[in-house]
């Protein structure tokens, strides 16, 4: 990116992860309401800028994707319903304003919060709107609550990030590992302005090589949610499986252990998941009888931790893998062939 260009970012995120916050600290000025998370602020996308280096940075704070602090909400599905409402139309109306498009999301989230089924659903319905592979090309993590980590952590932010496992890692890795450390309650100035010098040259080295996201691939992204789901399911499937491999190289059986427990956990949470519809697509059908295997390979490979390395079952377990993963790639090429006859262009 031409390093005299403007700079178009969209903040998004769960509400109380910082997100408000976080656009201050960029903009080195309180211009966005941030308060408790307790109190929904934005209900539309608000827009500000400010000058760095001698470029324009424009931000957008976008609604939080999930808020139950309306007492409205009665139940979650009516919670995710009406946010998930609110935030297309913000993102639709910040796409209109800004013909030209925008160049990075900057995900927000905060350190020292677990990971949960809450976080994994403001994703999956922000790639609803945007897109399923919108993080991949324009995707960047921002990590608040830097000062909590500085005193906390006890490691560097770096030895931090090769430890994270589950569906953490699986959005880091979706987001080809960018992720950055915020701090938005420093006053040190060198600090301040080394974050939004870190996230400058971020945006500039996103593959997307300069090109924006814009209102054209809002609309494509539309005609791509139906598929979402699978390819969300035969992603997690493959993550899975690597991680089931991987756990034999960890140096003691009750780190395999529970390596292989988290692994357990995330495949029974997708089993979870059919007990919610009557009718799935043949794809995700077949993904459901993919996940039953899977749930017996790492069965059996928790039971091998526990009473020692047996290689001959490491081996029979290796080559059920190994049929599984044939499985997941046809199951791939059938929806990468119904995804192609919709003629939608994703970057």
């Amino acid at each position: 990116m031409d390093s005299s260009s403007q700079i178009d970012l969209v903040l998004i995120g769960k509400v109380g992860q910082g997100k408000s916050a976080t656009g201050n600290s960029i903009l080195r000025e309180n211009k966005f309401s941030s308060k408790s998370h307790m109190e929904r602020v934005t209900t539309e996308a608000q827009y500000e800028h400010c000058r760095f280096n001698g470029r324009v940075i424009q931000v957008v704070d976008a609604p939080g994707v999930i808020d139950n602090s309306d007492d409205d909400y009665k139940t979650a599905s009516t919670a995710v319903a009406k946010s998930q409402k609110l935030v297309h139309a913000a993102l639709e109306h910040a796409m209109k304003t800004n013909p030209k498009g925008y160049h990075a999301f900057l995900v927000v989230t905060k350190f020292g919060e677990r990971y949960t089924s809450e976080d994994r659903e403001a994703i999956l319905n922000l790639k609803k709107i945007l897109g399923n592979d919108f993080l991949k090309s324009f995707g960047i993590i921002v990590m608040t609550c830097g000062d909590k980590f500085s005193s906390e952590a006890k490691k560097s932010f770096q030895e931090y990030i090769k430890e994270l496992r589950g569906e953490f890692r699986t959005l880091l890795s979706e987001c080809e590992n960018r992720i950055l450390l915020f701090d938005n309650k420093t006053t040190d100035y060198n600090v301040k302005n080394n974050q939004i010098k870190n996230l400058v040259e971020m945006v500039d080295r996103l593959p997307n090589r300069g090109i924006r996201y814009t209102n054209r691939h809002f609309k494509e992204a539309g005609k791509m949610v139906k598929y979402i789901p699978e390819k969300e399911a035969l992603k997690k499937q493959f993550f899975v499986l690597n991680d089931i491999q991987n756990a034999h190289l960890l140096p003691s059986g009750e780190k395999r252990k529970q390596a292989l427990i988290e692994c357990q956990s995330e495949i029974g949470r997708f089993l979870d998941e059919k007990k919610k519809k009557e009718k799935y697509s043949d794809n995700m059908k077949k993904l459901f009888e993919n996940a039953k295997d899977i749930l017996i390979v790492v069965s059996d490979e928790i039971i091998n931790a526990e009473s020692g390395r047996d290689y001959s079952r490491i081996e029979r377990n290796s080559r059920k893998i190994a049929e599984i993963k044939e499985n997941l790639d046809d199951i791939k090429n059938n929806i990468e062939t119904a995804i192609s006859t919709t003629k939608c262009v994703i970057l």
